[in-house]
């Protein structure tokens, strides 16, 4: 079976799939806000372990990681294409605080969101 997150491989939890391409839907739509591993499992109406282990398996990063790589382009395009300040993209793209933006910015694109704007800036 081909999955539709570039993955090709056979799973057990395969009957799941329509289930995580909702989840996705509901990360990619709500990243701006408070988002727990409980929410998104009630969306899906799957338990949270269970959940977590198929989602991991069916796109092969946790619901968190994934939802840390949309927080992250989506800051990418504020800090390429706004003037908005550093704090309030962290608020627009959901994290707690900037600071918490900053590190995981800097561990995902190797440079700080200052520093990546200033190259990056349109």
């Amino acid at each position: 079976m081909i999955y539709p997150f570039g993955e090709n491989k056979t799973s057990k939890h395969s009957r799941y799939l329509s289930e995580i391409v909702k989840a996705k839907t509901y990360l990619e739509t709500n990243y701006g806000t408070k988002i727990t591993l409980p929410t998104v499992a009630a969306e899906v109406n799957l338990s949270p372990n269970f959940f977590r282990i198929v989602f991991k398996e069916l796109v092969g990063r946790s619901p968190h990681e994934y939802l840390l790589e949309i927080r992250i382009r989506k800051a990418e395009a504020y800090l390429e294409n706004t003037d908005f300040p550093i704090n309030q993209i962290a608020d627009l793209c959901g994290f707690e605080t900037q600071s918490y933006m900053n590190y995981v910015f800097s561990k995902y694109c190797g440079v700080s969101p200052y520093k990546y704007r200033s190259m990056h800036h349109k």
